[in-house]
């Protein structure tokens, strides 16, 4: 029996082995919603963007015809470039050297002296750029010995992952259209017939005829209320859910027919990386190990209360294996969110635990009087009353409140509600499905230990 025992756990750890080798293979693929795969891959040709069975998609070609894409390339360079030259410059301040810096970016069309007051960089005489006209997602710049990072300017400001993030999907919607029409085109030059005729015989056989359930549920993803839909729209979305299930198919019938290896791509993965500044005991925190789960925002405004439930959720489901934390931030003239705040810290005054109480219950009220709502929430959490009304009314804690919306500045935070999950800010949806998605495309098992007990609990052992 224990013989057999140790056959069956070497064959998962095997398993795992194998499934970690896969990982790093999965390391590679590009994110992005396609059934056509992509994978991060060096080009030799710096012209290149991408790569389609060693036939390439040259930069001018991914930007011609996309005024989107053109648009946020331009705010990119510029970006680079402000952050890049900011970065100079307090090289500069050290010595009295001038700093000849080589930044590995395109140059920017709208004049540099435009770009610096922008931003509110001040320009020097001690600092010139030079531009190698190609981008590295590596290394930024260099100053002599000095060098600065690609992940430096990403985890610098959320504005900046943001900004990428944005390129990144214009890019990749921009490439897939590319790779979906050229493998069509080949096909259809094959099958010695027009493409359209090719599409209508081989891929969309019938078109969808969606009805008026169909709009509806459509206009919800989208954010579009039913009380905004009239007739004209209703024929409107009808119509691009023809096309999105068109353009579906026609990937589809690419990816599964057509494409023999992964589509290369010369650019990286966007990276949502938030440094946030050392946490110190005016942060309330639960769990004191493992990956690190930041909640940034209040629960008074309409998009944070769902977001303070996900973070409260995660708590419960794994707060022995995550760090969590909670950073306030919120707009300083809103009177009710810093009034939250302030109670949330009188409540955490009495008793570390219960602060986690009293937002739970807040979160289930729908007592409209704002104050009220508070005092019945904090009733409910197991502290003193009387010193809680104390602590609030003598406003013990407006300068720890006001420490926090420094901290969250100081992560570049322009806009909360935000879940930060190992610096990678999450993106919608907001739950504990999709924390456990992230962690695990990034390596992270919220319940690996778990599962070896079940397999030694099966055995007795």
């Amino acid at each position: 029996m224990q013989k057999t025992v140790v056959i069956f756990l070497s064959l998962v750890i095997g398993l795992i082995g194998c499934q970690k080798k896969e990982n790093l293979k999965e390391s590679q693929k590009l994110q992005y919603e396609s059934a056509i795969p992509f994978v991060h891959e060096k080009i030799a040709d710096v012209a290149q963007a991408a790569s389609i069975d060693d036939s390439p998609v040259s930069w001018s070609q991914l930007l011609s015809q996309d005024p989107a894409l053109q648009e946020l390339q331009e705010k990119y360079n510029q970006s680079i470039y402000s952050f890049t030259y900011a970065w100079a410059k307090s090289l500069s301040e050290k010595g009295e050297t001038p700093i000849n810096v080589t930044l590995n970016s395109l140059k920017p069309q709208t004049e540099l002296k435009t770009i610096l007051k922008n931003a509110n960089v001040e320009e020097v005489d001690k600092v010139t750029v030079e531009f190698s006209e190609v981008e590295n997602y590596e290394l930024l710049a260099q100053a002599g010995e000095n060098k600065l990072s690609w992940q430096d300017y990403l985890a610098s400001n959320v504005v900046h992952a943001k900004l990428y993030d944005a390129l990144y999907k214009q890019r990749m919607q921009r490439l897939n259209g590319i790779v979906v029409r050229r493998y069509l085109l080949e096909a259809s030059k094959a099958a010695q017939i027009p493409m359209e005729d090719f599409v209508k015989s081989k891929i969309v056989t019938e078109e969808v005829n969606p009805n008026e359930a169909d709009v509806f549920a459509f206009a919800k993803q989208r954010g579009i209320a039913e009380t905004d839909i009239d007739e004209k729209m209703m024929d409107s979305l009808k119509q691009i859910i023809k096309q999105n299930d068109r353009d579906k198919k026609i990937e589809n019938y690419v990816a599964k027919n057509l494409i023999k290896s992964p589509i290369k791509v010369t650019y990286k993965n966007p990276s949502f990386k938030v440094v946030a500044p050392q946490l110190n005991d005016s942060i309330p925190q639960w769990g004191d190990k493992g990956p690190e789960l930041y909640f940034v925002g209040d629960w008074s405004c309409e998009e944070c209360s769902p977001l303070m439930q996900s973070f409260l959720e995660a708590k419960n489901q794994w707060g022995q294996k995550l760090h969590g934390a909670l950073i306030f931030s919120f707009p300083e003239r809103d009177r009710e969110a810093r009034m939250g705040a302030e109670a949330a810290f009188c409540v955490k005054a009495q008793k570390q635990e219960a602060v986690w109480t009293f937002l739970s219950e807040v979160l289930k009220l729908n007592e409209e009087n704002f104050e009220e709502k508070i005092n019945q929430a904090v009733k409910s959490s197991g502290v003193d009353f009387a010193l809680f009304r104390e602590c609030f009314l003598k406003r013990e804690y407006q300068a720890t409140v006001d420490t926090h919306l420094t901290y969250a500045k100081n992560m570049g935070i322009t806009k909360s509600p935000l879940l930060v999950l190992q610096g990678q800010v999450l993106e919608p949806p907001f739950n504990t499905q999709t924390i456990a998605s992230t962690y695990k495309d990034m390596g992270i098992s919220l319940g690996g230990s778990s599962f070896f007990s079940r397999i030694l609990a099966w055995f007795g052992l």
